[in-house]
């Protein structure tokens, strides 16, 4: 699919539609790490992290462990949000949204899981507190914009 503005990055399992700006930082086998361009004007670089792994565990279990481990960040860290997320006609998902500090810096972390059955799709975005409202529309995007290979 050829959206104006993004570009494709295929993994074994996943694609997924990221700006053209955005950067590929890290990838290989089952994950994949993408930022925007450093900034001096953003105080924290947001960015995602695409992991695939094999698993059946349904997904209130994934939703469950999403909220453990964002209650287990070093410091603080507090669970705001936990939904329901339709990614599909046939494919339920959670959202889950957290904050934990950084260095001074108040970060916003909003996964976005899914289970197929065979594998876990979980996709987390990061940013600021400040550049999250700025960005809040671009993750759904980002999320929402994953294409599932038929073997995930």
């Amino acid at each position: 699919m050829t959206v104006p503005g993004w570009r494709s990055i295929a993994t074994p399992l996943v694609d997924v539609l990221v700006p053209e700006a955005w950067l590929e930082v890290d990838s290989h086998a089952t994950v994949l790490a993408v930022a925007e361009p450093e900034s001096e004007e953003v105080e924290f670089r947001a960015n995602g992290v695409l992991v695939v792994r094999p698993t059946s565990e349904p997904i209130h279990v994934l939703g469950a462990r999403a909220i453990a481990e964002a209650l287990a960040y070093p410091g603080w860290s507090h669970v705001i949000a936990d939904q329901s997320w339709r990614f599909s006609d046939d494919l339920r998902g959670r959202v889950v949204e957290s904050l934990y500090e950084d260095l001074g810096i108040c970060v916003n972390v909003t996964r976005y899981i899914v289970s197929t059955g065979r594998h876990t799709i979980d996709l987390t975005m990061s940013a600021s507190l400040r550049d999250r409202f700025r960005l809040e529309r671009l993750f759904d995007m980002i999320a929402g914009g994953m294409t599932l290979k038929e073997q995930a």
